[in-house]
């Protein structure tokens, strides 16, 4: 009997806020310091229901096992089957951040175990950072003996992804100053060896098939160096999705633009979110042509709402969902749209539930398969949707360690051995 297609969230992450420095707070709005503020229930009762449950999450700082079952309450509610967790490697963005690397392989462990926890629901990208100088073998014992399937990027934390010498050019002259950071646990690294890393990286996840998720939005956290008057627009040049295209071909890659551009109050943001965006549709149409191994996605993980004024979040997002129903009908480019919350951060907004609804009601059945289920298996594990054995086999023997049974759900088939996710 034929499993039922997964219904799959490519965009959550399990944060740890002590792991952030402290500009990387101030960014997102001072989020540990206000929470604090605001007391336990019954003082913060009177807040919007979404906005108690986003403090509750964010509060459990200190506790990924209460995290990964928040998360896990709240894709039951929404009907989410599983999940890409995303891992950051923030300490990179800030040359004076106090002493976070003793902490980068904690919570490597705790995202790990949390998907041990949790069999076929929560599936981790490694969060890749080249200045980091234990990168390169950090990358592969996560993912051949702890069960990471994936990689993150973050250009806007600091470094350019393109792993070649145009990265000597004059405009990217504070790149190479700023590399030279050095790492409590590790020393520094040079220009040329962090190209090393990149090509590295590249090579391997084209060998092995590994899929690389590239945050791609005019918004986020950045690095501290960013002039506060332009803000993001120091970092864009190391975002643009067009830095990705090259990168995929040369090495046979997978890659996804999270956030497909973004959206956020302001008019010279919006209109640089307008530009990726239509910029990453022509992307992917051409990437259609290519043939080969080498494929791009988007997804669109919150990025339209996120940071738009409330009375006009209905309105923007009925409009992107509009977009995304006439993209997913487009053959070459319906294809390659995922679907994406951005959880945590999103519930600071809408529920889970709330903002899947709002696709639910809005596509047909034939969209929703693509964009929830069939996409997102053939951008996280290939077409054939099959999981890696290092996973399978990392999940079985923490489940054994622990005393707990090997639980295969029912959008998970099994043949001659090997997982797959069912489309």
């Amino acid at each position: 009997m034929a499993k039922r297609p997964g219904v799959g969230n490519v965009h959550t992450h399990h944060l740890d806020l002590n792991c952030l420095p402290e500009h990387l707070s101030e960014q997102q709005g001072g989020l540990p310091e206000w929470m604090d503020f605001l007391g336990e229930p019954p003082l913060n009762t009177a807040l919007n229901k979404n906005i108690r449950r986003f403090i509750s999450i964010m509060r459990r700082k200190k506790d990924f096992g209460e995290v990964s079952r928040f998360h896990i309450e709240d894709m039951d509610r929404a009907g989410i089957d599983y999940a890409v967790v995303l891992h950051i490697d923030p300490e990179g963005s800030d040359p004076k951040a106090r002493d976070l690397n003793h902490r980068f392989d904690d919570v490597l462990g705790k995202i790990a175990d949390a998907s041990a926890r949790h069999p076929f629901r929560l599936f981790p990208f490694f969060g890749f950072d080249p200045r980091r100088p234990e990168a390169i073998a950090s990358l592969k014992t996560n993912i051949e003996t702890r069960g990471y399937v994936g990689i993150k990027l973050y250009p806007a934390m600091g470094f350019d992804p393109r792993p070649d010498r145009t990265s000597y050019s004059l405009a990217n002259r504070d790149y190479f100053e700023y590399a030279y950071r050095s790492y409590p646990g590790g020393g520094r690294l040079s220009g040329d060896q962090i190209l090393s890393q990149l090509q590295s990286l590249y090579r391997y996840a084209g060998d092995r098939g590994i899929p690389i998720l590239v945050h791609c939005s005019v918004n986020g956290s950045y690095q501290v160096t960013v002039d506060k008057k332009r803000k993001y627009q120091d970092i864009w040049r190391y975002t643009d999705p067009a830095n990705f295209g090259p990168i995929a071909r040369a090495y046979g890659l997978r890659i996804c633009f999270a956030h497909m551009g973004g959206q956020i109050d302001g008019p010279h943001h919006r209109k640089k979110a307008v530009e990726w965006r239509e910029k990453i549709r022509t992307l992917l149409k051409e990437a259609d042509a290519w043939g080969g191994p080498a494929k791009l996605y988007a997804d669109q993980a919150y990025g339209i709402v996120h940071l738009v004024k409330k009375e006009n979040k209905k309105k923007a997002l009925e409009a992107n969902i509009g977009q995304t129903a006439a993209d997913l009908d487009d053959g070459a480019l319906g294809r390659y749209l995922l679907f994406g919350s951005d959880w945590p951060l999103n519930v600071y907004q809408c529920s889970e539930k709330e903002y899947l609804d709002e696709y639910r009601t809005r596509l047909r059945p034939d969209q929703q398969m693509r964009y929830f289920s069939r996409n997102i298996a053939a951008f996280v594990f290939g077409e054939s949707g099959r999981i890696p054995a290092s996973y399978v086999d990392f999940i079985r023997g923490e489940r054994r360690r622990l005393g707990l049974p090997f639980v295969v759900p029912d959008w998970i088939e099994e043949r001659d051995g090997s997982f797959f996710l069912a489309t």
